[in-house]
């Protein structure tokens, strides 16, 4: 996805926004020109989901949301803004491990292991002016543009996109999140596509990890039936 990891930097910044990231997707299924295909999303990548199932003659069959639903409050976006972007630079990827578990402390109780696995991923080693080791993220900061004005931000309602939904759902939730509240898992079991199965886990909030089996069983399980 643009911004993020090994993915190209967008010149203009005001590009990193959902309409060009349904784009990359799109491009992406169109190229794969797979017949069916199963969507597991955490998040960002959720939404992504539920946008292209919702698309007339979408090959998405089998959908796994993970902490993500169909309406978005704004308080946690105002929440996410006040540290995506934001991370200084670190002289150490110790350092930068500190402030990683502070921001992300609704991933729950999770194993140094894991800890160290995520940041592998999302921190990247380069050189400042003076050639001295630097850690940064491994993405681009600017990708906070849409949550640098908190008056700007508002719910994020994508009903419209779940009512299309013709996919089998898996919906999983961390019991102490603010980006799903338990009332919007509810009301999707209702309306839309509804919900194959519908599984909440007491020690996390945004959101639920697959590192353990309780976690990755229930998506295996939903992706073979």
């Amino acid at each position: 996805m643009p911004g993020r990891g090994r993915s190209d930097w967008l010149q203009n910044k005001l590009n990193y926004n959902y309409n060009t990231y349904q784009i990359v997707a799109t491009t992406l299924l169109a190229r794969l020109q797979a017949p069916v295909i199963d969507w597991v999303g955490i998040s960002m990548g959720g939404i992504l989901g539920m946008k292209l199932s919702a698309l007339p003659s979408c090959p998405i069959r089998k959908l796994v949301l993970i902490d993500i639903g169909a309406f978005v409050p704004k308080d946690s976006l105002v929440r996410i803004g006040t540290y995506l972007g934001k991370e200084p630079l670190f002289r150490s990827v110790d350092e930068y491990k500190q402030v990683f578990r502070v921001s992300f402390k609704q991933f729950g109780n999770l194993s140094e292991a894991h800890w160290d696995q995520m940041i592998r991923h999302s921190a990247r080693v380069t050189q400042d002016e003076t050639n001295q080791p630097v850690v940064k993220p491994h993405y681009d900061q600017q990708i906070n543009l849409p949550f640098l004005d908190p008056t700007k931000l508002g719910d994020m309602d994508m009903w419209a996109e779940w009512d299309r939904i013709k996919a089998s759902v898996l919906l999983l939730r961390g019991s102490q999140s603010d980006v799903l509240p338990a009332e919007v898992a509810a009301q999707m079991s209702t309306r839309g596509p509804g919900l194959a199965r519908f599984l909440e886990f007491p020690d996390c909030g945004h959101c639920p990890h697959l590192f353990f089996e309780d976690k990755i069983a229930p998506v295996v399980e939903h992706l073979s039936l």
